[in-house]
């Protein structure tokens, strides 16, 4: 019997909570987890076994360095294919992004210049991993705190030209959205009003929300720029965007993001619940 989709708004599962998820069997519709959390930790797939008899889950990668100059790591994609076929998850997704050169991780996902050449040389990576991974592979927008003078063509038309060469599909991830718009003062709507006329909706498979903060320099003496720091609430600017790409594209896959200050369980739930009601309000 095929798995049952993910579908609204649910949580990125950590296992800090494990405990309180598996014995409470909160109403949270579907968790969203981080695959490299199971790659060396095989004890973990027990618990995700459980988590399966009563959640839809996806998965969502940090390695894979898709646009990185290496070669990518054969090894680290049998093992998310491994993963994948394991856990039953709906899909998978990593970042539109680099984090690794010279077999040395900088640990960030770093950017790239939006260029014909970069079309061209991400296009046979990304096929090499769609055919490991036997589906489309979904990737993320990053936040990114430089652009280049290389650009040559805006963000989502190099999304929109690379999904149409490949067949991988987007995760949108509408904080990094809003804090890129916002630090390059462009207004966060008009760039998702232009998202949505050239991406297709059917291209967008899931969406993550969560919060930035401001960071100035110790003297003060910068203008300052916002984080994504997966740290904070979702703050009203990016539920808004949320409704917005709802009343556009219908109701697609969302999750919230946490990773720094992690609180209870029960005060993600409780936020997601606000965040059910808001975006239910319009």
């Amino acid at each position: 019997m095929q798995a049952e989709l993910p579908a609204g708004i649910g949580l990125g599962f950590r296992f800090q909570h494990a405990n309180t998820i598996l014995q409470n069997k909160p109403d949270t519709p579907w968790f969203e987890l981080i695959a490299d959390d199971l790659l060396l930790a095989s004890g973990r797939q027990r618990v995700v076994d459980k988590l399966r008899e009563h959640y839809p889950i996806a998965l969502h990668a940090v390695g894979l360095n898709i646009a990185g100059p290496d070669p990518l790591d054969k090894d680290y994609l049998a093992a998310l294919g491994a993963v994948c076929k394991q856990t039953g998850a709906a899909w998978l997704s990593d970042h539109l992004c680099w984090s690794a050169a010279g077999q040395r991780q900088h640990f960030d996902l770093l950017p790239f210049p939006f260029t014909k050449a970069m079309l061209h040389y991400l296009s046979p990576r990304i096929d090499q991993v769609q055919q490991v991974l036997q589906r489309p592979l979904v990737l993320e927008n990053i936040s990114y705190y430089q652009r280049f003078q290389q650009d040559e063509m805006g963000e989502w038309d190099f999304t929109t030209e690379l999904m149409q060469r490949t067949g991988c599909q987007m995760l949108l991830d509408l904080n990094n959205l809003w804090t890129n718009a916002t630090n390059f003062e462009l207004d966060p709507a008009a760039e998702l009003a232009i998202l949505h006329n050239v991406i297709k909706a059917d291209d967008i498979v899931q969406i993550h929300v969560a919060g930035s903060k401001y960071h100035v320099s110790a003297d003060e003496t910068d203008e300052g720029y916002w984080v994504d720091t997966h740290g904070e609430q979702v703050p009203a600017a990016v539920s808004a965007l949320l409704r917005a790409t709802y009343e556009a594209c219908g109701d697609i896959p969302t999750i919230i993001e946490r990773d720094n200050n992690l609180p209870e369980f029960a005060e993600l739930e409780s936020e997601r619940q606000a965040l059910v009601d808001t975006v239910n309000e319009y």
